[in-house]
């Protein structure tokens, strides 16, 4: 697989959201980096200019050239490659060079959220990143404990971590730690909600998401609609998206996915049951 057609209908925009990030005019290099750093940043930004992904990676290779240390080239350079599996190796290099950076000892503070702090940030973005892509890759456990370190170091979860945590949870079966979670972030949202009915459908409790049908369709007819086959998921991941829009729907697909794949009978499921369907014997 291309990465053309990875991104097609993969989690490819949270990447470029975090890259994003970093090529506002107001964004700078903290004054305790390297001298080159600013130099790199500035490099980066003139993707900008470019539409093309070979043009925007060559920019990011010529940033890591300035600087070697420039977390944000990797970032870039991981988001225009052409394989998966090279974002993967290059976001690896970029997680832990962001790592060394801060030092082990750095997150033995007494800090109750470390993404308050600025310097913080870029290794926050760079694991995000890193973590994102093994989880497109199938790499489960080993992208499930980088996005627990994640929400372990920023409980807040900027990134929506939790989210992908859910569907992981649920696609390895490991239903304890879903309710862990799920008790710990009890806010009601869409994917809240769509997650805490796969969990009952994985696990054969019916009734329970029966309950849960209306208020799904209520939160989000799309998504109900793209998981019954009912309608395509076409509609393009943005940034930012209102409740119960479309967009909604396709941020929301992109990460359940991996788990409503191996269910064969779920669309049939939420058919018969929007239908007041008796349940076959």
């Amino acid at each position: 697989m291309n990465k053309k057609e990875w991104d097609t209908a993969s989690l490819g925009v949270t990447y470029q959201m975090t890259l994003d990030s970093f090529l506002s005019d107001h964004y700078h290099a903290p004054s305790r980096r390297f001298d080159h750093y600013e130099e790199a940043l500035n490099k980066l930004k003139e993707m900008k200019q470019y539409r093309g992904w070979q043009k925007k990676k060559y920019i990011a290779h010529q940033a890591l050239l300035i600087c070697r240390d420039c977390i944000e080239a990797y970032l870039a350079m991981g988001l225009y490659c052409d394989d998966m599996f090279e974002t993967l190796k290059i976001y690896k290099q970029g997680m832990e060079l962001a790592t060394m950076n801060l030092g082990r000892d750095y997150f033995r503070q007494p800090i109750s959220d470390f993404y308050q702090i600025e310097e913080a940030k870029t290794f926050f973005h760079m694991k995000f990143a890193y973590a994102c892509a093994l989880y497109e890759v199938g790499y489960m456990r080993r992208s499930l404990a980088q996005f627990q370190e994640v929400l372990s170091l920023n409980p807040s979860d900027v990134f929506g971590v939790r989210y992908y945590l859910y569907a992981g949870f649920l696609y390895l079966e490991e239903y304890d730690q879903f309710k862990q979670l799920y008790e710990r972030y009890p806010k009601q949202d869409t994917f809240t909600l769509y997650a805490n009915f796969l969990y009952y459908y994985k696990k054969q409790m019916l009734n329970e998401a029966k309950v849960l049908l209306h208020p799904m369709m209520e939160y989000n007819p799309y998504l109900y609609e793209i998981m019954a086959y009912e309608r395509m998921n076409n509609a393009t991941i943005k940034k930012k998206f209102a409740p119960g829009s479309g967009e909604e729907a396709a941020y929301c697909i992109a990460i359940l996915q991996k788990v409503t794949n191996g269910l064969e009978y779920l669309p049939n499921f939420l058919v018969r049951e929007k239908r007041n369907e008796p349940t076959p014997a």
